[in-house]
Order: structure tokens, then sequence, then C-alpha cells
């Protein structure tokens, strides 16, 4: 990489923190996505510069890294690597990627094993990020506002406790079962979504 002002520099544009990036290549020639492994790397879809992909990286900075080993720095520069969300719990990234991954599955590359790939096909970058901005948008809206709703879920729930839902449940059940799938990365408004409240 080199200096530590370069280093600097990285940890801005890619913070070590997990989160939500799209990447671009410069290369022309296809290359394998495992280039960096060798017993596999002819069995993997080859990407160029008319590909691009969206994901989820436990560490960004890390995953530019390892972005420039498999493709080489010369294709993979900081402007080829953008950061379109930073979110602190790794259990977020699953949901967030699932709803993005579906919302792009028209584009997936898929894989000689007929799995689809997070690799993206017949879109330009600039389309990508009209459909995941939104995607991400309401995420973070929805944790926000569901960190808010928390304080008074609790209040209900002692408010609630003996009375019944219009479905004949306990509310207590309801929000007991709600808690737990907070846990698991499963927000507040998604809850009401899948449950008619909204």
């Amino acid at each position: 990489m080199g200096s530590t002002k370069d280093l600097d520099e990285l940890g801005q544009m890619h913070p070590q923190k997990p989160g939500i990036y799209l990447v671009t290549v410069r290369n022309s020639e296809p290359i394998s996505v495992n280039a960096d492994r060798r017993r596999i790397a002819d069995r993997c879809i080859k990407v160029n510069k008319l590909n691009c992909k969206v994901g989820r990286a436990v560490n960004l900075a890390v995953r530019f890294r390892n972005y420039q080993r498999t493709f080489g720095s010369h294709n993979v520069q900081k402007d080829n690597f953008e950061v379109l969300d930073v979110v602190e719990s790794l259990a977020a990234i699953v949901p967030i990627e699932k709803e993005i991954l579906s919302a792009l599955a028209d584009y997936r590359i898929r894989g000689l094993n007929g799995r689809l790939n997070e690799w993206l096909e017949r879109i330009e970058p600039q389309q990508v990020k009209a459909i995941v901005c939104p995607i991400l948008a309401t995420f973070r809206r929805s944790d926000s506002a569901s960190e808010k709703r928390k304080g008074a879920l609790v209040n209900r729930q002692t408010e609630n406790r003996g009375l019944e839902s219009c479905d004949g449940q306990d509310p207590t059940k309801t929000i007991l079962a709600l808690n737990k799938l907070k846990k698991l990365g499963f927000t507040y408004s998604h809850f009401l979504k899948v449950h008619h409240f909204e």
C-alpha cells in the first residue's frame, strides 16, 4: 500500500467496520473472481469492467485489500470500491444483503454450478446504486424507528398483560417473540410489515 498517509486515507474511505459496498474492476479481459486461489480459479465465474458487485463485508478496509489481491491493485483502485453503508452490527448486514440480492436477482451471474453469484451483469453501477440506496435508506429508517419504539414496546408489554389481541393471543407473547427476532437482526418495522400492522 505505501505510506502512513495512504493508510490513513484508506481508513477514512474504507473503514475497518462492517458494511455494504459496491465494487467494480478495471480489467478488459475477464479474471476469475477467485484468481488468487489457483486450485479453484478455473471453476469460478470471470468478470471484467462490464461487471460490478454489491456485497457485505465484516471489515470494509480488509475487503478492499482482498479485491486488490484477487484482481491486482491496478484493477481495483480506491474509486472502484465504494462504501454504500456502514453498519454497527454484523447481524444487521444479513437481512440487508438478502433484500439487495433479491432486488438484483435478474442481473446476478449464474455460476457453473447453477448458483446465483453476487457479481452482476447487464447493469451499470449507477443503476445498481439507484436500486440499492433506497433499500439501505429503508433499513436505516426502520432501525432508528425501532430504537425509538423499543422503550414504548417495553411499556406496552407491561400495560398489555392479561389483555388479548384481536387474534386471541396474549400480546406479551408477541412482544417476547419480537425481542427474540430483534436479537437475530429482524427489525421492528419488518415485523410490522410481516404481521400486517402497517
